[in-house]
C-alpha cells in the first residue's frame, strides 16, 4: 500500500496515493428530522490535530459531515499476483454528536465503518464484486480515541485489486451537527499464494514378477556315420 499512514501531501481532501469516493441520494428530498435514509457529499480533510484523532504519526484521514448523512471513504488500487489471496487491514475511529469535540460520541449512531477489496481493480465502490468485511462503531469516548482495527480478505482475479476505507452514516434518525470518521495505518499483507496445478497421479501399474522363462532349445549337432571296412577275402590257392 502507499502511504499507509494517510500523511501529508493531500490532494482534494484526500492522502497522497488516496482518493476519495462516495455514495449520493442528493436527488431525493431530505426527509424531516433524518426519518428516512439521506445520502450527501461529506467533505475530506487531513486531520491536524494530534492525541486520538491520529492514530500513528503525524496525519489521519478524516471525512466527515455537518446535520447530513452520508456513505464515503477513500481507495487505492494496487499491483499483485493475480490468483494470490490478500488481507486488507486499517484502523478507525469516529464520532457522531450534537456538542462540540470532545463530548463523547452519540453510540446510538452507527458509524458503519469497515474495508473492502475489488478483486479485479475496477476502482469502482459499486462493483458487484467488492468483498467488503465486517463493519462496526468504534466512538470517541472524551480523551479516549478508541481506535478498532478492521480488516477484509480476497483472492485477486488478476494483477490489480482496489482497497476501500468506508464510514456509513446513512439510516433514519442519524444526522447530528458532527458526524465524522478518521482513518489511519492500512496494510496490505499475501495471505496466501495462488494455487499450483500438481498432475494427477499415473493409474497403478502391474507389479512385475519373476517368472522363469523356459529353457532355450539348442540344436544338437548330428554325428555322420562311421564307414566301417569290410574285410576282404585273402584269395587261396586250389590245388
Amino acid at each position: 500500500v502507499q502511504n499507509p499512514g494517510f500523511e501529508e501531501p493531500y490532494s482534494n481532501g484526500a492522502a497522497q496515493a488516496w482518493y476519495p469516493w462516495h455514495q449520493g441520494l442528493n436527488d431525493n428530498p431530505k426527509p424531516a428530522n433524518c426519518a428516512e435514509l439521506y445520502l450527501v457529499r461529506p467533505s475530506w480533510s487531513p486531520e491536524l490535530a494530534s492525541g486520538e484523532l491520529i492514530y500513528e504519526g503525524s496525519r489521519s484521514q478524516h471525512v466527515g459531515n455537518s446535520f447530513d448523512t452520508w456513505r464515503a471513504g477513500v481507495m487505492q488500487t494496487v499491483n499483485v499476483n493475480p490468483g494470490s489471496s490478500y488481507r486488507f487491514t486499517f484502523y478507525g475511529t469516529g464520532r457522531a454528536s450534537n456538542d462540540q469535540y470532545p463530548v463523547p460520541s452519540d453510540t446510538a449512531v452507527n458509524l458503519g465503518i469497515r474495508g473492502g477489496i475489488d478483486p479485479n481493480g475496477s476502482g469502482v465502490w459499486s462493483d458487484g464484486d467488492v468483498i467488503w468485511g465486517a463493519s462496526g462503531s468504534p466512538h470517541m469516548s472524551g480523551g479516549s480515541g478508541n481506535w478498532q482495527q478492521f480488516s477484509v480478505e480476497a483472492t485477486a482475479t488478476g494483477n490489480q485489486i482496489t482497497l476501500f476505507v468506508q464510514g456509513d452514516t446513512g439510516g433514519a434518525q442519524q444526522c447530528r451537527a458532527h458526524i465524522d470518521v478518521w482513518f489511519d495505518k492500512a496494510e496490505l499483507v499475501e495471505a496466501g499464494p495462488p494455487p499450483t496445478h500438481t498432475p494427477p497421479p499415473l493409474p497403478p501399474q502391474p507389479v512385475a514378477t519373476n517368472t522363469p522363462l523356459p529353457p532355450t532349445a539348442t540344436a544338437t549337432p548330428a554325428i555322420p556315420p562311421t564307414a566301417t571296412p569290410v574285410p576282404t577275402e585273402t584269395p587261396t590257392n586250389t590245388p
